[in-house]
């Protein structure tokens, strides 16, 4: 979950680390644990989960119902949400995603009708909710605080004063004017950023839930030109108003939310996108795109509701039973909230191991941010940096996803163990010889490595470099355990000195008779 990384580097005297994306989901979960502290934390995370997607659902539909349309508008528009971009597979991994549409969907609800008092206190929740808060929540507060007699310089400095007041609590407990996590993920090529990121777009908007958005902004902003000509017309006529100056506010207020979900794509954009397959980070997208299609619903009812349909032609399939397999489907992650995830059940007793043969020598990793939770006194050294403030500010030109990928580094420090692996257990283990493709000698280690085809099918991405595949083959060798949570095998490499210690723990390692 994140909350043993809040502290990660205080044993070794360095200021507390913010390894978590978001302050306020660690918040929520961890007094979920000191409520239910017999909980299983990943069986607890599933409900918690759950309970966020089906608030975040119901909040919404609270929203476009008050907005006193036919009901087959606010109807699309809530089934719409609920099959979005990000939603059901940001639920499907038990992070901060859902958490973080509930908050946005709140804020945007008090946005479109008005509160900006309480739309202040939902704004600071946003930005504690994820990173991309920091941005969107002032542009939403003012959405809300539209109309009022408060200057618009007021209305600024309030905005203003939402993710500064943030900011400097972060800086007061982490000496950092963001997460962590947000350092390890930028490179300091900010093209090769904006390349990676309109490469991740790129791919949402092939998706059926992408092509639905796009549907939605081009139909906002045709009623937002639309609107805006009528109106111009009616201050010019003699006849008075136009129909439209009636709902004028309405239509302002789905402009606005056009703008905000394109201000929403824009950071997703600029932050370089995702490592991971799917459309988790534009969870921010549809929430705003679905409510400015039933704002602008009153006198540009055609437009609306035809772009909506469509756009849930094109998203509800994938989240029936007979849709596409995996985190996108809404049945099936109604269906396994509660139960957490069960490929992770055995990673306390392989970790246990792990630490036993480690004898305080370091264990990297890339993908483990949950070991520190299962053994936190053992040393860790995290590659991506997203729980290391040492590694999240090295520099780096490189194409950045997931975090910074220092394998190099682990070398260099001479870490004990190295774990790759993005799954904690793989069908085959690495260590017996024959197991994967021939004995795994150092030359075969290379190849698994830095092979694009191989590493990929036995570590997930990215594959390492040559150069950094040979330094560690060198002075490491492959190990292999039985994952009693999945059956599989649990994979790393161990350093060659370290291999009797490793072997007497209960593992194989490849090259020792």
């Amino acid at each position: 979950w994140g909350i043993a990384p809040m502290g990660a580097g205080v044993e070794l005297g360095r200021p507390a680390v913010e390894g978590s994306t978001s302050a306020l989901d660690v918040m929520v979960k961890g007094a979920a644990l000191v409520w239910a502290p017999e909980a299983d934390p990943l069986e607890l995370a599933g409900w918690v989960s759950l309970a966020w997607l089906c608030l975040s659902v119901f909040l919404f539909a609270w929203t476009a119902a008050k907005l006193r349309r036919p009901w087959p508008i606010p109807f699309i528009a809530t089934i719409g949400f609920a099959t979005s971009l990000g939603l059901v597979e940001s639920a499907s991994y038990r992070l901060e995603g859902p958490l973080f549409a509930m908050v946005w969907v709140a804020l945007l609800g008090l946005a479109v009708h008005r509160m900006p008092r309480r739309a202040f206190g939902a704004a600071l929740l946003v930005c504690l909710a994820r990173p991309e808060g920091l941005a969107l929540a002032p542009a939403a507060w003012l959405l809300a605080a539209r109309g009022t007699r408060v200057s618009w310089r007021l209305q600024a400095l309030a905005a203003l004063a939402i993710p500064a007041a943030v900011t400097v609590i972060r800086w007061a407990v982490y000496r950092s004017w963001a997460p962590n996590a947000y350092f390890a993920k930028r490179s300091d090529s900010v093209v090769s950023e904006w390349r990676d990121g309109a490469g991740y777009m790129d791919g949402v908007l092939h998706t059926p839930e992408g092509l639905g958005w796009l549907l939605l902004v081009c139909a906002g902003l045709w009623c937002a030109f639309v609107a805006w000509s009528q109106r111009a017309a009616s201050r010019v006529s003699d006849d008075g108003p136009s129909p439209v100056a009636v709902g004028r506010d309405e239509g302002t207020a789905g402009s606005w939310l056009v703008a905000l979900s394109l201000t929403a794509a824009a950071i997703v954009v600029f932050s370089g996108g995702d490592s991971y397959l799917g459309t988790r980070l534009a969870l921010p997208l549809a929430a705003p795109a679905w409510l400015a299609m039933a704002c602008h619903a009153r006198h540009l009812r055609g437009i609306s509701f035809a772009a909506g349909t469509l756009a849930c032609v094109l998203q509800v399939p994938s989240a029936l039973p007979s849709g596409p397999v995996g985190p996108r489907s809404l049945v099936q992650t109604l269906r396994l909230g509660p139960s957490g995830e069960e490929t992770f059940r055995g990673d306390p007793e392989v970790f246990r191991k792990v630490v036993l043969a480690l004898g305080g020598e370091v264990f990297a990793h890339r993908h483990a941010q949950r070991f520190r939770w299962y053994e936190p006194e053992a040393a860790v050294l995290d590659l991506t940096g997203i729980t290391d403030r040492e590694l999240a500010r090295m520099p780096w030109d490189g194409q950045v996803l997931f975090g910074r990928d220092a394998v190099g580094e682990a070398v260099r420090r001479r870490a004990g163990a190295l774990f790759l692996d993005v799954s904690p257990s793989r069908p085959l283990p690495w260590a017996t010889p024959g197991a994967v493709q021939g004995p795994m000698g150092d030359a075969e280690l290379v190849r698994l490595l830095s092979d694009p085809v191989r590493s990929l099918t036995f570590l997930g991405p990215p594959p390492l470099d040559t150069s950094t595949a040979e330094a560690v083959a060198l002075e490491f060798a492959a190990a292999s355990i039985r994952h009693p949570g999945t059956g599989g095998y649990f994979n790393l490499l161990v350093r060659k000195d370290l291999g009797a210690a490793f072997e007497r723990a209960g593992f194989t390692v490849a090259g020792r008779d």
